[in-house]
């Protein structure tokens, strides 16, 4: 039974969509360096319909709003990091269409444990270069003069090495989706 306001049993159709369209996403963006509308489109639209489907039916939440809190909530935590071209719109997209298929909360974990692996394969991959201290620097570099300023960061000069943001973000639905199906498959877990 569901005890937390808002939350959405993932069903198995949901979980098989996010799993399928993550393992797409992160092959486009591991040997392209990019994530094509013709993925991120169908699945927003998908899990906005989806979602509005009776609950009867037993393919997802059964109420319209979970898809678009999701939807919103995806779209959220990522445009503040686009609007100062860190990441890319695909990204955004990606995560915008997590959230409309499996809700807010699987977005937000999604989020969550994507950066938590994207940042530990970073700090790997940096370490392997032995360019662990620049990294720190140039951290530094860019907080006093675009997160403080909130002006666009210059990252097009950059991009030789940069880690695929999405495949950390599909690393990160697989955990999410795991525990949520390991954990009655409720997002919250606490629910």
């Amino acid at each position: 039974m569901l005890t937390e306001p808002g939350a959405v049993a993932l069903t198995p159709w949901v979980a098989a969509g996010l799993i399928l369209t993550g393992i797409m996403v992160t092959v486009t963006d591991l040997r392209e360096r990019r994530i094509y509308n013709k993925v991120t489109f169908p699945m927003i639209l998908a899990g906005l319909v989806v979602n509005a489907l009776p609950v009867a039916w037993g393919v997802a939440a059964g109420d319209y709003r979970i898809g678009l809190y999701g939807f919103a909530v995806g779209l959220g935590v990522l445009l503040p990091a686009f609007a100062i071209n860190m990441i890319k719109a695909g990204d955004v997209k990606y995560l915008a269409g997590v959230g409309a298929l499996g809700g807010p909360w699987v977005a937000l974990f999604t989020f969550l444990y994507g950066s938590l692996a994207h940042g530990a394969l970073s700090l790997v991959v940096l370490a392997r270069r032995g360019e662990v201290k620049a990294a720190f620097t140039n951290i530094g570099y860019w907080f006093s003069r675009t997160a403080l300023t909130m002006k666009p960061a210059d990252f097009e000069a950059r991009t030789q090495g940069q880690l695929p943001y999405a495949a950390s973000l599909a690393l990160g639905l697989v955990v999410s989706v795991g525990i949520g199906l390991t954990r009655g498959n409720v997002f919250p877990p606490w629910a």
